[in-house]
């Protein structure tokens, strides 16, 4: 599959095409929230206003967005039915949860924190002005949010109610709720007791510190014969990495998997193909992103918070010709593992390397294959 320019640049999500909205939830108004920005990159998220810009609503099987709030700034409790993952890109961040908020864990740039289904969460901007945390949500319905109670309340006194189809209407500015919709009701006592209680030394289990990154450069057949040599970490799921002993921290199911991708200067991936979409996100160089091969090449120049949708089937590679490191977060569509289609070239100079792939097709000493009988 070839992928247009015109489709290409659709694709690209630059951070000055980023379409905050400033009105997306039911609490813009309550207290210590005001500020909040919510960006919908691929899919609308949990947005529950219409003013939300979404960049590119084509269903990826998972949804990305992003957020920041100014410093000191709450965004209150609530809980989703569907996985919802963290990576922090700046500022530092007090990750809040439990039926009161009782519980907290400060997240710092280049961790990511995957926070479990049906328990009430919030954060708070510890860091500076451009603190900002990009969010990838499963699948392509997450089926909303429920807000906690006293969420709920204040933002009644502040002139603003839910439906029960998520729609925020504006009492305070002389909005009706529709006809055929009823109020939110918010979630009763006996349901709030039943929810789970995670303690602080459990819900560690669930943030990938960058400091405890396992790195690996034998995610490629080629990597031996790369002068500079790019390396993955992974961060839960299965992953798209070809190294046989590389496992995420991570593993339950999440409609997607994610890896860090670090290539110093000069390196480069690829090229592949994957039979699911892939999102690329850059938290710092400028590197390319290219697709498809020969005459009809595309190169993407980007840079630090530029997102890169690639659909299944489309060959693409990475290359780093800057001068500084580049550190991109990849998420790749479905649990399963995503086994990357080689291109030829990558897989020759493998082999003059002395390495190939095995027959699970994880990266393997070509010596030790034929010493099993397997050319």
């Amino acid at each position: 599959m070839l992928l247009s320019e015109s489709e290409s640049r659709r694709r690209r999500i630059p951070p000055g095409d980023f379409a905050p909205c400033a009105e997306a939830f039911i609490d813009r108004r309550n207290p210590n929230s005001g500020g909040k920005l919510n960006y919908s990159f691929i899919g609308p998220g949990v947005a529950q206003s219409d003013k939300q810009t979404v960049n590119l609503s084509e269903p990826h099987g998972f949804q990305i967005g992003g957020v920041t709030l100014p410093p000191g700034r709450v965004n209150n409790l609530h809980l989703h039915f569907t996985a919802e993952v963290f990576a922090c890109f700046a500022g530092e961040w007090d990750f809040i949860w439990g039926n009161n908020g009782e519980h907290s864990a400060r997240v710092k740039p280049g961790d990511v924190f995957t926070i479990p289904t049906w328990i009430f969460r919030g954060f708070i901007n510890r860091g500076g002005q451009d603190a900002f945390l990009f969010a990838a949500l499963g699948q392509d319905d997450t089926g909303g949010i429920i807000w906690h109670p006293k969420v709920l309340a204040d933002a009644e006194q502040a002139g603003l109610r839910l439906t029960a189809a998520n729609r925020v209407v504006d009492i305070q500015a002389g909005e009706n709720k529709p006809e055929n919709e009823e109020w939110m009701q918010p979630m009763s006592d006996s349901a709030l007791a039943e929810l789970r209680d995670i303690s602080p030394a459990e819900m560690e289990r669930f943030i990938v510190r960058r400091d405890a990154l396992q790195w690996r450069e034998d995610f490629a057949p080629d990597f031996a014969a790369r002068k500079a040599r790019a390396r993955i970490a992974p961060i839960l799921g299965a992953g798209c990495s070809a190294a046989r002993n590389s496992f995420a921290p991570i593993a339950h199911p999440h409609t997607f998997s994610m890896e860090w991708l670090q290539l110093p200067s000069g390196a480069e991936v690829g090229g592949f193909r994957l039979n699911h979409p892939q999102v690329f996100i850059v938290f710092g160089g400028a590197p390319d992103i290219i697709v498809n091969q020969g005459d009809d090449e595309i190169k993407t120049p980007m840079e630090p918070r530029g997102i890169f949708s690639i659909p299944p089937n489309v060959r693409r590679a990475v290359r780093n010709d800057g001068k500084e490191s580049a550190l991109l977060l990849l998420i790749n569509g479905g649990d399963e593992r995503q086994l990357p289609q080689w291109d030829d070239e990558v897989l020759r100079r493998g082999r003059e390397s002395g390495w190939g792939l095995d027959p699970g097709r994880n990266v393997a000493p070509l010596a030790t294959l034929a010493s099993g009988g397997l050319q």
